[in-house]
């Protein structure tokens, strides 16, 4: 029988658990290669300089080639393959969002960017002259990111980044009207959907949210079904279930384990949920994810 496979959580890689500061931040140049599965708190940043491969995000592939961006949010579990012996070259970024949005979870930025993964590709591939421009971003970053002590130091990583972030995001077709639009008088559910996206694991209930956000379970309630068109509860299991499917897609981990890792309280919920969601089974989904894997892999349209 196989060995189980579990995502691995990494705390550090690299120099980013040794930085200092209020907000991490870790450049570097590395290559396409092989890395196994896993997530991370914080985000990353990969442009291909040369070379080839694929990277796998919460069960998505996306081929890796000169002039690709690929942008992966807090526990968003990925992995890279090479699929040639090429010579290969990327330049690799992690950091805390908090580096980037500064506190600003309700701008436009933050909602572009968190909505990258579902509402927008992981990936974008840039050609010409916006790819020059992001490989003279590249270069100014790695250029700042060698003399920390300069004044406004993170000041300037926080504009380059931004910079490139919004090229990244306009490559793919990004707007102003991308991803979901809230009321401004209706900001505070912004806070309370980015809660949800982090804890949806744990016991997560109306009542729960409104103690730590001191606001009454009837106003999130219908505050839910106003701006997104669901319940709280559907919402909450449209979260679970898509984190299920990235664990069926890249893990063999048993579906019985899967159930309560993604915050259902039995499996018989959880088929069930599952089954009214995507139109199979677990098993079924699985098999299907393997295919996709397998020819992509193998380059089989």
């Amino acid at each position: 029988m196989s060995k189980i496979v579990y995502p691995e959580y990494q705390l550090h890689i690299g120099g980013l658990g040794e930085t200092t500061g209020k907000h991490r931040f870790f450049m570097a140049g590395t290559v396409v290669k092989d890395v196994r599965l896993h997530h991370h708190d914080y985000v990353e940043l990969n442009y291909v300089l040369e070379g080839s491969g694929i990277q796998m995000i919460n069960g998505i592939a996306g081929q890796l080639r000169p002039g690709t961006l690929s942008f992966v949010l807090p526990h968003h579990m990925h992995e890279m393959r090479r699929v040639s012996d090429e010579p290969s070259a990327r330049i690799c970024c992690m950091f805390d969002l908090q580096l980037l949005l500064g506190g600003r979870d309700d701008s436009e930025l933050s909602r572009l960017l968190y909505g990258v993964g579902t509402s927008s590709s992981s990936f974008v591939q840039v050609e010409g002259e916006r790819n020059e421009r992001i490989r003279r971003l590249f270069q100014e970053l790695q250029v700042e990111y060698n003399v920390p002590g300069q004044a406004g130091y993170r000041d300037m990583i926080r504009s380059i980044l931004t910079e490139i972030l919004l090229l990244f995001v306009r490559a793919g077709n990004g707007s102003a009207t991308s991803g979901p639009v809230y009321e401004q008088k209706d900001n505070w559910f912004w806070h309370v959907l980015i809660y949800i996206h982090v804890h949806y694991a744990e016991c997560v209930t109306l009542e729960s949210i409104s103690r730590q956000f001191n606001i009454s379970v009837t106003h999130i309630s219908r505050t839910f079904k106003k701006q997104t068109g669901l319940s709280f509860l559907e919402y909450l299991q449209k979260i679970r279930i898509d984190s299920a499917c990235s664990l069926l897609a890249h893990t063999n981990m048993p579906i019985t384990d899967i159930t309560f890792e993604t915050g259902f309280e039995s499996f018989r919920s959880f088929s069930r949920v599952f089954r009214d969601t995507k139109g199979l089974t677990a098993s079924e989904y699985r098999k299907q994810a393997a295919e996709r894997m397998n020819q992509a892999k193998y380059g089989i349209p």
